[in-house]
């Protein structure tokens, strides 16, 4: 899913929320950031240069591993407990995709 398809979802019938599956839900925080939100918490975070910022909230589970694969734009997979995407490469909460280039998260300064 892209920001533009989020947005124009959002923009069908209520402009600030919307149901996307169970317990998963898209919501507009600023007029540029748009976020799905699984169980209250924020998986994904979409801005208008089509950046998708992922992250887990501490909850590695098979649902949310699932909505990430369903809305986001990379495909998660699971190996000996530990996540992947693209070809064995190592997930951690932040990546965030960008015209299809993942950046690695920024480390605090």
């Amino acid at each position: 899913m892209t920001y533009h398809q989020l947005d124009t979802l959002l923009q069908r019938t209520n402009r600030y929320r919307r149901k996307l599956a169970h317990n998963t839900y898209a919501f507009r925080l600023t007029d540029s950031t748009l976020v799905i939100r699984l169980h209250g918490n924020t998986i994904l975070t979409y801005r208008p240069d089509n950046s998708v910022t992922y992250t887990t909230c501490g909850w590695y589970t098979s649902t949310t591993k699932s909505r990430m694969n369903q809305f986001g734009p990379l495909h998660i997979y699971q190996r000996d407990f530990f996540w992947f995407y693209d070809d064995d490469q190592p997930y951690h909460d932040g990546l965030t995709v960008t015209n299809g280039q993942v950046r690695p998260p920024v480390e605090p300064a």
